[in-house]
């Protein structure tokens, strides 16, 4: 099968290079669903050729690592708590920047094939982190040049958030550092070195104002924290992954003592890490203050949330993706304190609670097993220091291993700060795939002649599955990607009658969390296009608002759990009601002028996310909108007296009352917000 191996080869070489560079303005989210369908896109066809090749084998050698049962284990469990979890459609098919089940399923198909590849040739992993490692030059590039910020895309980068880019940069300056040590010529050598240079000193990494001189090395030196750029937790990573490498070197040594200075120095900083932990995580002290102010107190409020979550479902979460409804469940108007940012999150950015909170005690130990496993292979050293592997160059190997290991532990580090993405998951389950090709242990099971029909129907029933996931999970997926993308983003014309409510039927991917998000543009666009409506274009933009409400209510019958969703079809009706009570430029009520039925309609979504996620004070401002429309001025006082005593420093809130006092003086209400206000 020589052909479909090389083809095969192309094409993981295709996927590291082109997945973190593309994104499509054409498509919704820019950065996620462009990458995770290509990527899904070629991983498939890569086990199509895969399969093809062993057509045509008369005996089939079968290999089991450790690392491949361990993998299947960590799956099996991730789909359990997915399966039982609170909502499984948002486990197996979600959207946005989480990533889902059917994804990591293509990435641990994208690790086996890796883990072939590597045992089957022996240039084909300097070939593959050298054509991840262009790719994130080409990445900088791009995003010295702000070639995505034409399209008025965040940061200017292919990868949407600086912390994204971040989390990719880390693994590439390893894979360059490995690439160094590998590489005979010097030339090969300088180039590599100016690329791993290139990478780190750049905003990402170092702050730009010590780069363009105006914050000296010394008052660096003397605030350390003045280093750090634009993706802190990348930054740190660097600095805990070169520390871990340089130790394993010290234990590598063939000398004994430097051996054990490197083994007393690598527990000395396991200690010194575990101490900066419980620092960072303690309220109050000198760390957690410094990073409450570089990063905002929000993040430790996510945490407590997915500890919370945690404690209430330890075996197996709440299922992968669905920190979300921990996060509405367990939501506190903290979020709303003056120096925070009230955010709505859904991931608690830190990966080892995520994986608490979603699955639990068995998911979050599968996870660190694999992790642990891992790079014990990678670093594991077997015979004499001169001995050469098999399939594995003798010095590039063992460098190369020492280094991928290493890397591990800031990739570790960074992930307790912020969450794994596409590209992150990408490059992880690359080192996966590595770790899968140079492992020692390995069990081998061989299908002769004998079974040579058992093993052609199972291959053509795997070919099949694969034809079927490419149009289910890729073909449909795009069309309906690019159709969301073309309503939500071609265009600030609100005229432009939304589609039918049947268009997330193209596909089984996506769901509630798409459709509200989706929604919640539109309503900013219709909200604040409102007093533009003409007359007669009234009736146009009523069937809009329509159509928004329609899509989410079609998700949130079979995803009943979401409360963002219910918020956010009461706001539109509201909406709704207030245009079809305009004349003449302004909206009117007498307090008969509504329509009683698309009142009772918000009244019963905003309840039913009240009741979901009971400390959100946005939702006690839009029903108190509601009863402002019906003019039971009462209970829009009532309302409003609530919103604000959960999120007494949110000035949003003030401004809404501020406006109901203006539409009817009240001298008790006026008296309440006087006393009420804290700035």
């Amino acid at each position: 099968m020589l052909w479909q191996t090389k083809t095969m080869e192309i094409l993981c070489y295709f996927i590291v290079f082109t997945v973190p560079l593309y994104f499509s303005v054409n498509h919704f989210y820019h950065f996620e669903i462009p990458k995770s369908l290509i990527f899904f896109g070629s991983v498939l066809t890569a086990l199509l050729f895969f399969l093809w090749g062993k057509w045509k084998e008369k005996d089939i050698k079968i290999e089991i690592t450790p690392l491949h049962i361990v993998l299947f284990i960590f799956l099996l469990i991730l789909t359990i708590s997915s399966f039982l979890g609170v909502d499984s459609l948002n486990s197996f098919f979600g959207w946005r920047q989480s990533v889902n089940l059917i994804f990591i399923y293509g990435l641990s198909i994208f690790a086996c094939l890796i883990g072939w590849l590597v045992r089957k040739d022996e240039d084909f992993l300097k070939n593959v982190l050298l054509f991840s490692f262009l790719s994130s030059l080409l990445t900088m590039i791009i995003f010295y040049t702000g070639l995505p910020s034409i399209f008025s895309l965040e940061d200017g980068s292919t990868l949407g958030n600086s912390s994204y880019l971040g989390g990719y940069l880390l693994f590439n300056i390893f894979f360059g550092l490995s690439l160094f040590f590998s590489y005979k010529k010097y030339w090969q050598k300088i180039l590599v070195a100016l690329g791993i240079l290139f990478i780190f000193f750049s905003p990402i990494f170092l702050n730009k104002e010590i780069l363009l001189g105006k914050i000296s090395l010394l008052e660096a030196i003397k605030s350390p924290m003045l280093f750090l750029g634009i993706a802190n937790g990348a930054f740190l990573g660097v600095g805990v992954s070169v520390i871990v490498i340089a130790l394993l070197f010290l234990i590598n040594s063939n000398k004994k003592k430097l051996k054990i200075i490197g083994a007393i120095l690598f527990a000395i900083f396991l200690l010194s890490a575990f101490y900066v932990g419980k620092e960072l995580t303690t309220s109050g002290s000198n760390l957690n203050k410094i990073y409450v102010e570089q990063k905002g107190g929000n993040r430790f409020l996510a945490w407590e949330i997915a500890e919370t979550n945690f404690y209430q479902h330890p075996l197996l979460g709440t299922g992968l993706n669905n920190y979300i409804y921990a996060f509405q469940k367990n939501y506190t108007a903290d979020f709303y304190k003056g120096e925070y940012s009230p955010e709505r999150l859904n991931q608690p950015h830190n990966a080892i609670l995520g994986f608490l909170s979603d699955t639990g005690i068995l998911g979050t130990v599968s996870y660190l097993v694999l992790f642990i496993l891992v790079f014990m292979i990678l670093y594991y050293k077997k015979g004499k220091e001169n001995q050469v592997e098999k399939n594995i160059p003798k010095k590039y190997s063992r460098e190369t291993k020492i280094i991928l290991a290493g890397l591990l532990f800031g990739y570790f580090v960074q992930n307790l700060f912020v969450f794994d993405t596409i590209t992150t998951y990408l490059m992880f389950f690359l080192i996966v795939g590595v770790a899968i090709g140079v492992s020692h242990y390995r069990w081998q099971f061989q299908i002769n002649e004998k079974f040579l029909i058992i093993k052609k129907v199972f291959i053509v029933f795997l070919a099949i599955v694969v034809f079927v996931s490419l149009f289910i999970f890729v073909y449909q997926p795009w069309k309906e990607s690019k159709e969301w993308g073309r309503i939500a983003f071609s265009s600030n014309n609100i005229l432009k009658y939304f589609p039918p409510n049947n268009l997330q039927k193209i596909s089984i991917l996506g769901g509630v969390q798409d459709s509200t998000f989706l929604a919640s543009k539109l309503f900013d666009l219709f909200q604040n296009n409102l007093y533009k409506v003409k007359d007669e274009d009234k009736n146009i933009f009523l069937k809009e608002i329509e159509a928004s409400v329609a899509q989410v209510e079609e998700d949130v019958k079979i995803q009943p759990n979401y409360a963002d969703a219910y918020l956010i079809i009461g706001k539109f009706l509201n909406l709704h009601m207030m245009v079809k009570i305009k004349e003449g430029g302004i909206i009117k009520l007498d307090g008969e002028n509504y329509d009683k039925e698309i009142w009772q309609k918000a009244f019963s979504n905003l309840s039913k996310a009240l009741e979901l996620n009971p400390q959100n004070p946005q939702i006690y401002f839009a029903l108190s909108q509601t009863y402002f429309i019906k003019k039971d001025m009462e209970n829009a006082r009532v309302f409003a007296k609530k919103g604000i005593l959960i999120a007494p420093e949110y000035k949003g809130g003030f401004d809404f009352a501020k406006g109901l006092l203006k539409m009817e003086p009240n001298k008790e209400f006026e008296t309440f917000l006087i006393k009420a206000l804290p700035f």
